[in-house]
């Protein structure tokens, strides 16, 4: 349970004996796997063992991690002493020490105005979660619970191919958000998993060095190989035509300018500027032309806004329209709620304004979004989750909301069936390896501290070379005993040092360690 209290402290949950939740504030050098919990070790319910409750106390936000056959590794950034985070894991990034962990999270808050939760897909798919809480005053259920994961993916699966009746270097693009292991078990065979379905643009997001996977083309919405230019296509058609936003709900806001109208119109003008006016002197908002991600991740690039604005209203309207397949709207559209209920029979088909070109590819809204929202084939039952950030203003965020905030109702967490799954077991690797192990220095000429098979390593000795080695190599690395695997390349534990450890993909057998230089001072 990772939080941030009432004082917007990163906080870690830690339980009592009776389920009772007490936020501990984190320092930098927190050891926070000693707050991960089995679900076997918590308060059961009198009523039936199988259950077990706990209370939390009232926060900010917060997020709950549901892991499976191991803990979550979490860790604290203190790159700003003074404001502590807490950082969610990188489920595309293979060197993230939870790459092989199959886990999944929910979002809470607890506050003096009552109790919010809801399911997550906004940036991967996992673990089946759902939730269902008969106190609250909307939805009262939420998440996958009532199929198994398998059922579950095999359908996201099938959604996926949509792109490849078009297109197949679509399909390709698409596939790519499916991340499988294949290696060793836990139960000690060969075989392939599924970790999980990631969401296209935390995808785009995650570019870096060291993810194992090639990322969701980052040019998606602009990639001239795709035969469609969506972005291109968008900014003209909005040259003739116009969209009118509605950001009523600044009135009366405290934090938010006041203005004299609230209704502001856009087009794109002869500079390449989306531009929105609400007709008076009040000062427009303008767009330059956006990327891919600013789309399927909202607020990003040249969408990026800050809240309580009309900025942030436009950017969370015309990306929520993109997500389900509405954008362009037809001319002198007014994009709101009540526009996005009426046209739900419409999301997630192909936009008619953008001419016959994109019927034969794309597709040119958010699949994965479909697959998430769409789960009901081979008898899979779903309820609403959020699988992109506005899903609330699309009205199939799945919310629970509790407004009691003195005696909230409870809460029930379900993890879905997950019979015919697999655990990864990475650490496996009967191999034997060449190494090649090089030591970067600082400008003053310092190394890290390097100890291997008990030997220090000298820069008399860079680069030092290991035949016949197998896994995992055990190192001390700055003072610190490392663990490095090669095949499923991994360095346990994390730290911000061991972050940057690089391991080259192996060439001849051989493969390169390259440890990090410390920063330009004497170590």
């Amino acid at each position: 349970f990772v939080v941030k209290n009432q004082h917007d402290q990163a906080c870690i949950v830690k339980f009592d004996q009776k389920g009772y939740g007490d936020c501990v504030i984190v320092s930098a050098d927190s050891n926070l796997n000693r707050y991960s919990t089995k679900l076997s070790t918590l308060p059961s319910l009198k009523s039936d063992p199988t259950q077990h409750q706990l209370f939390l106390p009232k926060v900010i936000s917060g997020r709950i991690y549901v892991s499976l056959n191991k803990p979550m590794f979490l860790t604290v950034n203190s790159d700003n002493p003074n404001a502590l985070t807490i950082p969610d894991p990188d489920g595309f990034k293979s060197r993230d020490v939870n790459y092989y962990t199959l886990y999944d999270k929910i979002e809470f808050t607890y506050n003096d105005h009552g109790t919010w939760i809801n399911p997550t897909a906004v940036d991967f798919f996992s673990l089946p979660l759902g939730i269902i809480q008969p106190s609250s005053t909307s939805l009262t259920r939420a998440g996958f619970y009532q199929s198994s994961r398998e059922k579950i993916l095999n359908s996201f699966k099938k959604v996926l191919t949509i792109a490849g009746n078009k297109n197949s270097s679509t399909k390709l693009i698409w596939d790519k958000l499916l991340l499988n292991y294949s290696g060793k078990l836990t139960d000690k065979t060969d075989g392939n998993t599924l970790l999980r379905l990631m969401a296209p643009g935390k995808a785009m997001e995650s570019l870096t060095p060291l993810s194992q996977n090639e990322p969701f083309d980052k040019n998606y919405l602009s990639n001239p190989k795709l035969g469609f230019n969506y972005i291109d296509k968008l900014w003209g058609y909005y040259k003739t035509h116009t969209v009118s936003i509605d950001c009523g709900e600044l009135s009366g806001d405290p934090l938010a300018p006041h203005m004299n109208n609230y209704v502001l119109t856009g087009h794109v003008n002869n500079a390449n500027q989306f531009v929105f006016d609400n007709g008076t002197a009040d000062v427009p908002v303008v767009f330059s032309k956006p990327v891919s991600v600013s789309f399927f991740a909202g607020a990003e690039g040249s969408f990026n806004a800050t809240n309580h604005t009309c900025r942030a209203i436009i950017v969370r309207e015309l990306t929520s329209a993109f997500e389900v397949g509405l954008l362009p709207a037809p001319d002198k559209t007014l994009l709101n709620k009540n526009y996005f209920v009426s046209q739900k029979g419409c999301f997630y088909q192909d936009n008619l304004p953008m001419g016959p070109a994109a019927k034969l590819t794309g597709p040119w809204y958010d699949l994965y979004a479909r697959a998430i929202h769409q789960v009901d084939s081979n008898g899979v039952v779903q309820e609403p989750i959020y699988a992109f950030a506005y899903d609330d203003a699309l009205s199939q965020d799945g919310t629970l909301h509790d407004p009691n905030a003195s005696d909230p109702g409870t809460a029930t967490i379900i993890l879905g069936v997950m019979t015919g799954t697999k655990f990864p077991d990475p650490t496996v690797d009967s191999q034997h390896y060449n190494l090649n192990i090089t030591m970067g220095k600082n400008a003053r000429g310092k190394y890290y501290p390097l100890i291997i098979n008990g030997r220090s390593i000298t820069p008399q000795q860079n680069p030092y070379i290991l035949n016949n080695v197998t896994m995992p190599l055990k190192v001390n690395f700055d003072h610190q005993p490392v663990s490095i695997y090669i095949k499923h390349p991994m360095v346990l534990p994390d730290s911000k040092v061991n972050e940057g450890i690089v391991i080259n993909d192996p060439k001849i057998n051989v493969v390169t360690l390259s440890f990090p230089a410390p920063p330009n001072f004497d170590h």
